[in-house]
């Protein structure tokens, strides 16, 4: 197996760094690394396993609370009922970071389809209008910081979790779509995949 090139650490370092800032190009780069390493291209093998090195060396930092934990816990278990799914999404702002939002959105999208009869279920254990509304407003607007971010500033602690619930099913039903062939990456948001379209 072809070896990394001192050349090609330092520019693994830099894709993953800038992969990591969600840079969609570098992004796609590590895809197009990989897939041509897949094909045989012995300077792609080398390079890929320069970029796995960087990521195994570099891990990117972050510590869940155990009250996150314990919420992501309670998604993964897709057998419980609508309303404990909603009460740990509303309690994930409160107790976990950015992160483990995404992190939610994505165990969602790996459970059960998120249709719209399971959407309303879990809407449907939501107590007020009020929540209801921030609820169906954030599930609308999922993945479109320009709706959210002001959205979120005027809410209280109680709306922030209507709000996380929304965005995080949401999301998560987004993230479901991109798995069939003919839906393109941007439905996540505008700005993620407009280089592959």
């Amino acid at each position: 197996m072809p070896q990394p090139t001192s050349e090609q650490r330092k520019h693994a370092a830099e894709i993953v760094e800038r992969a990591r800032l969600f840079d969609q190009n570098m992004i796609a780069t590590i895809e197009e690394i990989r897939d041509a390493a897949n094909r045989g291209s012995p300077k792609a093998v080398a390079g890929f396993q320069a970029i796995l090195e960087y990521i195994k060396a570099h891990p990117v930092a972050h510590e869940t609370s155990q009250a996150a934990q314990e919420c992501l816990g309670r998604l993964k278990f897709y057998q419980n009922p609508p309303h404990i799914h909603l009460k740990a999404l509303r309690l994930l702002p409160l107790v976990g970071e950015p992160t483990d939002i995404g992190t939610a959105c994505a165990i969602l999208s790996r459970g059960p389809r998120l249709d719209k009869s399971r959407v309303s279920n879990i809407a449907g254990c939501i107590g007020s209008e009020e929540g209801l509304a921030v609820f169906n407003q954030a599930y609308q607007s999922a993945g479109k910081g320009e709706v959210l971010g002001p959205m979120s500033r005027y809410l209280d602690e109680k709306g922030l979790g209507f709000l996380c619930a929304g965005h995080c099913i949401g999301m998560g039903s987004k993230l479901q779509l991109t798995q069939h062939e003919n839906v393109p990456l941007s439905i996540l948001g505008p700005e993620i995949g407009w280089e592959h379209e």
